[in-house]
């Protein structure tokens, strides 16, 4: 059994090697049977609520602009918590994108 796992795991130079480490980018475009990623049920660090978020040129059509929210203390002022929600809503899905940009 040892002798059969030091063949697997033999060196990039041994022309008998059965698997190759590389990274993902390395691989792209190649053919293989079986691909193994470690560590996907890990996840990034939490998210947290910052105490103020902005938004500078939301759409591009508009002249320039900056929103700005801070965490709402005050349960009864709903334009500023609707506000921060939807500026906070705008950082996930870029925080979301980025991460799909790093994992592709």
């Amino acid at each position: 059994m040892i002798k059969r796992i030091q063949t697997i795991f033999a060196s990039a130079t041994n022309p008998h090697a059965n698997i190759e480490i590389m990274t993902i980018h390395k691989a792209k475009g190649l053919e293989f049977d079986h691909v193994i990623i470690p560590y996907l049920e890990k996840s990034t660090k939490p998210d947290q609520s910052p105490m103020i978020l902005w938004q500078s040129n939301i759409h591009k059509q508009l002249d320039p602009f900056l929103l700005i929210a801070p965490l709402a203390t005050n349960p009864n002022d709903f334009l500023l918590k609707e506000i921060y929600q939807y500026l906070r809503y705008l950082e996930q899905k870029k925080a979301e994108q980025e991460s799909m940009r790093l994992f592709y």
